[in-house]
């Protein structure tokens, strides 16, 4: 997702940091434009493919509390 209103503020990026501190609760772009699109996209497909983290980000983010 972009990096913009409501969502930045619940949406950690999936990047190393995150990943290590097991934190990472989907896939962030900044800024926003066509080419970080794209490579979230790309990053997207790509931890879609590997089912072990694709599922952890799932489960990490239906557990996480955003009210």
């Amino acid at each position: 997702m972009g990096r913009i209103g409501g969502l930045a503020d619940t949406v950690i990026g999936a990047n190393p940091a995150a990943f290590a501190a097991e934190a990472a609760t989907g896939v962030v772009f900044d800024p926003n434009s066509s080419q970080a699109l794209h490579d979230a996209i790309r990053k997207t497909v790509t931890l879609y493919n590997d089912n072990k983290i694709w599922k952890k980000i799932q489960r990490r983010r239906m557990k996480s509390e955003v009210s």
